[in-house]
């Protein structure tokens, strides 16, 4: 082999071994301790898992056709809202991918009897099992603690907003998993009115 060939084998053997190729996340599921609420982990249950749990919900469209589920909490006047979607390949039907919680029905005030009530009871359904809506917001700090990061805080008007944000891993397909988890708690005169629990999509090449 001449001195060139060598040469540009070597370069070429360098450019290999400094280049970036994408990884697959870990293979272990990790999901941030905020992404509990009704009952179910947002990013890791379905929504017919979470149907068995709390009851059959009122189905609409949300961010994809039926996807979305309605609910009414049993004895407090707490609404609740699920959107999923289904993966395909994931064998698991539509996954739970935003979960709300809160004081305001986002239906006509005049279908707010057809919504079902919830099986579970109303201390079952709570922001990681200890966080409701009506409760002061300082009740959110506290159940916080050391278990969640730092949230953020933003305020729109008379409306404040404690955010969390967190990264984490739930393979769903051959292609396709969750990456990111946020929790946003709404407060309002010194009172939680609404809790939002949603996950977000990664994507890999798988090898």
């Amino acid at each position: 082999m001449s001195r060139y060939s060598t040469t540009l084998l070597v370069l070429f053997c360098l450019v290999l071994g400094t280049s970036t190729a994408a990884k697959p996340p870990p293979k272990n599921t990790s999901i941030p301790a905020f992404a509990y609420i009704a009952g179910v982990r947002v990013g890791y249950h379905s929504i017919k898992s979470m149907e068995r749990l709390i009851g059959e919900g009122v189905p609409s469209t949300g961010g994809h056709p039926n996807g979305m589920r309605h609910w009414r909490a049993r004895r407090a006047d707490w609404y609740i809202l699920a959107d999923g979607f289904d993966y395909g390949d994931s064998g698991r039907g539509r996954m739970v991918e935003q979960v709300t919680l809160t004081m305001d029905s986002m239906l006509d005030k005049n279908k707010w009897k057809q919504i079902p009530v919830t099986k579970l009871a109303g201390h079952r359904l709570g922001w990681m099992g200890c966080v409701y809506p009506g409760q002061a917001w300082r009740k959110v700090l506290n159940a916080a603690g050391k278990r969640l990061p730092k949230p953020a805080y933003s305020k729109n008007k008379n409306r404040g907003c404690w955010t969390w944000k967190s990264t984490g891993y739930q393979r769903l397909n051959e292609h396709e998993y969750y990456g990111s988890w946020e929790a946003h708690v709404y407060v309002q005169k010194g009172l939680i009115i609404r809790i939002d629990v949603s996950c977000d999509l990664g994507r890999y090449t798988a090898p």
